[in-house]
């Protein structure tokens, strides 16, 4: 979030931290629930306030762990019945963002606490998230073509079908600038945003079409919006 600061803008990260006489800025850590995944930053209390709003979901505790080979989100919630989890992930990628994704959901019976009243984390139960093999889709059209072996090579993987999630396959913020700087070299109209909103060669291929200009290139900025 942006903000007005010293007639300056300035970004709210969350974090405590405070001015010395010196002029330098001393860190005394977080003040909120902010995690960084492959390198976006991720508010896990908004992932938890939309899994709270499901039917009956009483409460959630959303935690990154790792599988040996990445970090992924697990979301844990306990409910007044048994939640189908297919319905509650549909659900969840209804409100969120792809990357927000809790890569694993389980209902447990409660949240195991510390004496301060706190989700102890530890206690937590174990969780298995293998990467799931993915179906090769063919590029149906010439931008789709482009954009899929863009992702390959801006990722470094041998082949990316077009219905390949960029965020799923190891995308990160800074490689999604590499694509949206690619899209505006060839003058595709779109900004920062549209690469998170439409992740797949085929949905951002659908996008650019519509607003494709090949006799002049776009102006548009890089923005975090």
């Amino acid at each position: 979030m942006f903000l007005d600061f010293n007639v300056r803008k300035a970004y709210r990260s969350g974090d405590l931290a405070r001015f010395r006489r010196d002029g330098e800025i001393e860190f005394f850590g977080h003040l909120d629930n902010q995690v960084k995944l492959r390198g976006l930053r991720i508010e896990l209390d908004e992932i938890e306030n939309v899994i709270n709003s499901f039917p009956t979901v009483r409460t959630s505790k959303v935690i990154v762990r790792n599988n040996g080979s990445e970090d992924y989100l697990t979301g844990f919630f306990t409910a007044d019945e048994n939640v189908d989890i297919q319905e509650l992930t549909e659900y969840v990628k209804s409100k969120l963002t792809v990357y927000m994704i809790p890569s694993v959901l389980m209902q447990i019976e409660k949240m195991p606490l510390t004496v301060n009243g706190k989700v102890d984390k530890k206690k937590l139960p174990d969780t298995v998230c293998n990467i799931q093999e993915r179906t090769y889709a063919e590029p149906k059209n010439s931008d789709e073509k482009e954009l899929c072996d863009k992702f390959a090579q801006v990722l470094g993987i041998e082949k990316v079908g077009a219905e390949d999630n960029f965020f799923e396959i190891g995308g990160t913020s800074l490689s999604a600038a590499k694509i949206l700087m690619f899209a505006i070299s060839k003058g595709w109209h779109v900004v920062y945003k549209n690469i998170f909103d439409n992740p797949t060669p085929r949905i951002l291929a659908a996008l650019v079409s519509g607003n494709t200009n090949h006799d002049e290139k776009s102006h548009t900025m890089i923005t975090a919006e």
